[in-house]
């Protein structure tokens, strides 16, 4: 069997493992998917928790849009507004510079769009990535991926024991609030990841 690396250990085998148990605490039938977590039956528990996962940052996908949605987009796109916090104005500024720079192309940060500028910060990873400078980068966004997937699996959990014992509401209502500590984790690495994408590509030479 492969080796997992980072982001999906955190970010697809985690969330699955909690939903996996979680649904297992709720409905008995499902025990069975880990009832044998020995080190024959772990080979059969990982598949179980990587398809899990994976479900569970589908459902992660939809928390994410709804909480970026409210705060105005996610952090990589703060810093199209003049306005933003993410980064000093005269970083902002030189941002701008870089791009012109690296990619031979003149960019207007208050007027390029949504699409375009996702675009960008894809094509800027990867100029990053290509220098070698991803490393705290790609910690963060594995970090946030796996409060995703924990925003997801709580959310999904609490919405479940909800329909299966819709007069127990303290279990859903603990969940929920699970759910709430992952998407403000989630928040915190997004900013991180943003933050530390833009500050490593200024650094380039």
């Amino acid at each position: 069997m492969r080796s997992f690396d980072y982001y999906e250990f955190t970010g697809i085998l985690s969330p699955g493992v909690i939903m996996l148990f979680g649904l297992t605490m709720t409905y008995a039938r499902l025990k069975f998917l880990v009832t044998d977590v020995s080190l024959g039956g772990l080979g059969l528990f990982i598949v179980f928790a990587y398809a899990a996962g994976h479900l569970t940052q589908a459902f992660g996908n939809v928390v994410e849009d709804i909480w970026w949605k409210a705060w105005g987009g996610k952090p990589s796109d703060w810093v199209r507004n003049e306005d933003q916090t993410l980064l000093a104005a005269s970083q902002r500024s030189a941002l701008a510079a870089q791009i012109q720079k690296q990619f031979q192309t003149t960019v207007d940060l208050d007027k390029i769009s949504s699409s375009d500028w996702y675009s960008l910060t894809r094509q800027i990873y990867a100029t990053v990535q290509g220098k070698g400078r991803s490393s705290r980068i790609d910690t963060f966004n594995g970090s946030y991926g796996l409060n995703r997937g924990m925003a997801g699996a709580f959310a999904l959990l609490a919405i479940l024991t909800l329909i299966h014992n819709y007069t127990d509401w303290k279990c859903p209502a603990a969940l929920a609030c699970l759910a709430m500590l992952s998407a403000y984790r989630m928040h915190r690495f997004g900013q991180g990841y943003a933050r530390e994408l833009f500050v490593e590509f200024l650094r380039l030479p």
